[in-house]
């Protein structure tokens, strides 16, 4: 038996712990602090353009994955979604938007960059309120200002 503050006691049964959540209420509801770095997917058929952006978004507390296809990409998001997806619109098969429409359909406050070279459906920046536009060429600066709106520090 341990007091764990709050006249909370906390026993070990059998490798199990019991505890009186009405008393630990307050300490359960503690935020944890995360370790896990902030997590960027990548998406580009360019091969030049994905190596690029990879070692221009790369930091100490980020892990950028990159991906050449829609398809890949949705698999590793669904497998354990990203922070932030950045995709290009043109790409195979499955299109940039065809990407962001899945991931939205998952989870609709996810983050998106949906960038293109070529003129960009006004409607695309509709999807989602945290999806984000971005006209090529684009620099690292203006993804940089949207991982940091995402929430992942430079």
């Amino acid at each position: 038996m341990w007091n764990i503050g709050a006249a909370t006691e906390v026993a070990a049964f059998a490798g199990h712990f019991l505890v009186d959540t009405a008393r630990a209420a307050p300490f359960l509801r503690m935020p944890l602090e995360s370790t896990r770095p902030f997590r960027l997917l990548f998406v580009e058929d360019s091969d030049q353009l994905r190596e690029t952006m990879a070692i221009l978004l790369e930091a100490d507390d980020r892990e950028v994955v990159t991906v050449a296809s829609a398809e890949d990409a949705l698999a590793l998001h669904v497998a354990d979604p990203f922070d932030l997806v950045v995709t290009d619109l043109t790409l195979g098969a499955m299109t940039g938007a065809d990407l962001a429409r899945e991931v939205l359909a998952r989870d609709p406050a996810a983050w998106l960059v949906l960038a293109s070279g070529y003129a960009i459906d006004p409607a695309l920046k509709t999807l989602g309120p945290n999806v984000r536009v971005l006209a090529k060429p684009f620099t690292s600066a203006a993804v940089e200002a949207v991982v940091r709106e995402a929430g992942g520090a430079a």
